[in-house]
């Protein structure tokens, strides 16, 4: 007989995890960095928030947000699809903006691997970065980037990846020149190439999704083989992240999980994907109340 877990998941997670501005040749205190280096240089990498990558609590500690309603990230011809294997312009606004802001993005297929490559059309306002340990590219803010909350670059798509998920942070500093104060917003963006489906994958049917009008919630069964991380996605048929959460860490087992979801979801029709560690899941759904 098989073990079936039940938990239930609250409206939002705010994800333990923020990035820290600062130069990767020279190492600060928090007081030096905060009066000499705030925001001058761009993010590091690997502080964009996505899969495996750290945090920098000890700095920018004023917050951690859901920043799905505030990051907007676009493709240049609108819409879900990318062109694959070439570039495609992308825009990223932050809407909810200082007079100093920064950002950090990258691009990972389904396995989490670097997907396609970034080129820099705003030499003034943006820069790469790059994890040689994770083997993964950054796009983020220049020193004069930071007076901007738009940034617009070239995503150079890969040809054969079916869904690429842009993991992206951005903050809003509260030029107090201090640690605590800035707010950091957290969000993923998941485009798709047209000339490949996952919406038959095989492994999709070891997911069961049922939608609640009574409380708005999903009710998502699915298996964890060993012990792993979940989290969950839900995106409208634009592409936009309506809803995330990082519901950390599951023990091996049969889960049935409700996912109490935002009030402002309109009805129509949605993609939850649900990321068991690095493998998805995704079925559609129907909210209607």
């Amino acid at each position: 007989m098989k073990k079936i877990y039940f938990r239930v998941i609250g409206l939002a997670a705010i994800v333990s995890s923020t990035f820290l501005f600062m130069s990767n040749r020279a190492e600060y205190s928090v007081e030096t960095y905060h009066s000499s280096k705030l925001n001058s240089v761009g993010a590091p990498s690997a502080k964009s928030g996505a899969p495996g990558e750290s945090s920098c609590t000890e700095c920018h500690s004023g917050g951690t947000l859901d920043g799905n309603s505030v990051n907007e990230l676009l493709l240049a011809g609108g819409g879900n699809d990318y062109d694959p294997g070439t570039a495609n312009a992308m825009t990223l606004t932050l809407t909810d903006n200082s007079n100093k802001n920064g950002f950090q993005l990258v691009a990972l297929d389904e396995n989490d691997d670097m997907a396609g490559s970034f080129t820099i059309t705003d030499l003034a306002g943006t820069q790469l970065a790059s994890s040689s340990s994770l083997g993964r590219e950054y796009v983020t803010h220049t020193s004069s980037g930071n007076s901007q909350s738009m940034w617009s670059f070239d995503w150079n798509a890969p040809s054969n990846v079916a869904d690429v998920t842009f993991y992206v942070a951005t903050n809003k500093t509260d030029l107090s020149g201090s640690a605590t104060g800035d707010l950091i917003y957290l969000s993923s963006h998941t485009f798709s190439n047209p000339s490949v489906s996952v919406s038959e994958e095989s492994n999709n049917d070891e997911i069961q999704v049922g939608y609640s009008p009574e409380n708005h919630s999903l009710f998502l069964d699915f298996p964890v083989v060993s012990n792993n991380s979940v989290t969950v996605n839900v995106l409208d048929l634009s592409g936009k992240s309506v809803f995330f959460n990082n519901e950390g860490q599951f023990v091996a087992g049969d889960y049935t999980e409700k996912v109490r979801l935002p009030e402002s979801m309109d009805n129509g029709i949605y993609v939850v994907t649900l990321f068991v560690g690095n493998r998805p899941y995704s079925k559609k759904f129907i909210v209607t109340r």
